[in-house]
């Protein structure tokens, strides 16, 4: 599902008990009642999660089309702040060797 699709569906109907919580704790609701993916609460949610529920969650975001080079891009991190296997991660994400989250927890 194309990216924007996917976010204003979500926030408007959500269709399971996963994106009921990625509604209430991934997205923020505009003025205008539209709904978009916020940055602060998605790392949040990677901080707090246990890493079943972190699993789960990551991998169907990439089955609604939010993967990781989304995100990635999305959260536009600091690089001056990444370590050196960060900077490795950031190369396989650039390079498309790591395209979805299932790749990366997979790696």
């Amino acid at each position: 599902m194309e990216y924007m699709g996917c976010v204003k569906r979500i926030g408007t109907e959500p269709h399971n008990e996963m994106e009921k919580f990625i509604k209430k704790q991934l997205f923020n609701r505009s003025q205008d009642d539209t709904y978009e993916f916020s940055v602060g609460k998605f790392r949040m949610a990677v901080d707090v999660l246990d890493s079943e529920n972190l699993t789960t969650l990551l991998v169907y975001l990439d089955s609604i089309g939010i993967t990781l080079d989304r995100a990635f891009t999305l959260a536009s991190p600091n690089p001056l702040l990444f370590t050196k296997d960060d900077r490795i991660f950031v190369k396989m994400i650039n390079d498309e060797d790591i395209i979805t989250f299932y790749h990366l927890i997979s790696f």
